[in-house]
């Protein structure tokens, strides 16, 4: 079942069984974990790869860098989408790009 359905089922269940409420939270929890970590993966490898081709510096610990660009993506999506939602999606790609470029560098 898609996230979003898990959703709107943990707000159908929301004060009927309290048994059934707390399978469709926990069900959406380990739904958001797995995207997180496909996610986290997808991160991780292309920063493995830029380390492996000399374009990052070598010794970066990819794992907690890829939490960190996640973190990153996360937190400007979710206020981009409820304080900014007219902020182009270029100007906060190319605002993530180049921190994350300065950081990983250098």
């Amino acid at each position: 079942m898609p996230a979003i359905g898990l959703i709107a089922g943990l707000r159908w269940f929301t004060g009927r069984e309290p048994g059934t409420a707390e399978m469709c939270r926990t069900a959406w929890q380990n739904a958001v974990a797995r995207l997180r970590d496909q996610v986290l993966g997808v991160y991780a490898g292309v920063l493995r790869r830029a380390v492996a081709e000399g374009l990052v510096r070598e010794g970066l610990d990819v794992e907690t860098a890829a939490t960190a660009v996640f973190g990153m993506v996360v937190t400007v999506s979710i206020e981009r989408r409820a304080l900014h939602p007219d902020r182009p999606l270029e100007e906060l790609h190319a605002t993530l790009a180049d921190l994350l470029h300065r950081r990983v560098t250098g």
